[in-house]
């Protein structure tokens, strides 16, 4: 977040779009999907919901029999994803240094 300059609020919210995607790309019934629950704290319910987003990925990749790296592809390459800003090149270079 500090790379991309994204605050709390703006994480949370990306974070909500890359539910949406992933239960596009996955046999998941997005009906019956439980929602995380928030409220408590902006830093904790934004723990909860990349804990939770970890755990849909893998239950999306059982459900589909393929793996997570795959569902994230899948998931990556829907529309509601393309809204959320991109780490800058320099971001990536310092992760990976």
């Amino acid at each position: 977040m500090q790379m991309s300059d994204t605050d709390v609020d703006r994480a949370i919210g990306q974070m909500w779009s890359i539910r949406k995607a992933v239960l596009e790309v996955s046999r998941l019934d997005a009906n019956s999907e439980p929602v995380p629950f928030g409220g408590s704290s902006e830093r904790l319910d934004l723990i909860n919901l990349a804990l939770y987003l970890g755990n849909l990925v893998e239950r999306a990749a059982s459900q589909g029999r393929c793996d997570a790296d795959t569902i994230v592809a899948k998931a990556l390459d829907r529309p509601v994803i393309q809204g959320i800003a991109r780490f800058a090149p320099e971001a990536w270079q310092l992760r990976s240094s």
